[in-house]
């Protein structure tokens, strides 16, 4: 049975333009995820009702923020939208409240 990150790679090799640069960008966001995102953190903020700018910052510092969006205005400079997919995917995988955020 195939996982939902065995899908993930389906989906990129559809794509073989973008396959590879997405694929590390999958990467980058999923390290990001899984040393950032806990249950206990997204508890905290939303016990003191902050938004996680820390997290926001940092993850913006990696490209993570609007992957598709050309670079001179601040984004990622991907030139397609399954950029904005495959950051998504991986922070909500790590922790929804917080990637929600």
């Amino acid at each position: 049975m195939k996982t939902r990150s065995d899908l993930m790679t389906d989906i990129l090799d559809l794509f073989p333009q973008y396959a590879e640069e997405l694929k590390l960008l999958r990467k980058t966001a999923r390290e990001f995820a899984q040393r950032n995102f806990s249950p206990e953190l997204a508890r905290e903020y939303e016990r003191k009702e902050e938004f996680p700018w820390d997290l926001y910052k940092k993850a913006g510092e990696l490209g993570l923020l609007a992957p598709s969006i050309p670079t001179e205005y601040g984004g990622g400079g991907f030139t397609t939208y399954l950029a904005d997919m495959v950051v998504t995917e991986e922070l909500v995988r790590a922790e929804q409240p917080l990637a929600r955020q």
